[in-house]
């Protein structure tokens, strides 16, 4: 009885847990469709000086990471990170990304969200992935980028795993029947 009480307790203790990255603190959320504000970059810019006063080194480094993958295995999956890359040249650059995933291994619906942000908290560019039923129902994709003042977007649906597909880039919109990948065959 007490080994059982013992095993389901490492059990739970296991499913709250978070996943760490060379002492990186734990992920907070933030809003990927905007800037990052002024809180959150200070934020990070402390957990930069506090890594690197701790000895981190090296052009790319986790500042933040939570990955709740075994409570995903059966019903609710959470994984969030904020990796920090120093670019000779172009500064520091933030990239975050955040994954939320309901039903045993995500079935029922996965999102995938990423942005990557300046070093002033400018973002760059992003995606967002998202699907019901591993894809087989449906899915979306949402990908965007700024350079030079322009900014560029492409967003994809799929139903019944690419059997019908939705695309619009820019002021474009095109629609496939079994596009790949698609167990029936291609087209387009």
């Amino acid at each position: 009885m007490i080994r059982t009480s013992l095993l389901a307790l490492s059990f739970v203790s296991a499913l709250g847990c978070s996943t760490f990255d060379g002492g990186a603190a734990s992920f907070k959320n933030v809003d990927l469709v905007g800037d990052l504000d002024a809180a959150t970059l200070a934020r990070y810019q402390e957990e930069v000086a506090a890594a690197r006063a701790g000895g981190a080194s090296g052009s790319e480094l986790v500042i933040e990471k939570t990955d709740l993958w075994p409570l995903g295995l059966l019903a609710y999956w959470e994984r969030g990170s904020v990796t920090v890359h120093d670019m000779p040249g172009h500064g520091t650059l933030y990239s975050v990304e955040k994954t939320r995933g309901y039903g045993p291994l995500s079935m029922v619906w996965v999102s995938e969200e990423r942005a990557s942000f300046d070093a002033k908290g400018v973002r760059m560019d992003g995606s967002l992935a998202g699907s019901v039923l591993w894809g087989h129902l449906a899915m979306v994709h949402e990908m965007d980028h700024s350079m030079c003042g322009m900014s560029q977007k492409h967003t994809s649906w799929h139903l019944l795993h690419h059997l019908i597909n939705v695309s619009t880039s820019g002021d474009k919109t095109a629609v496939y029947l079994l596009s790949g990948p698609n167990p029936v065959g291609f087209g387009g």
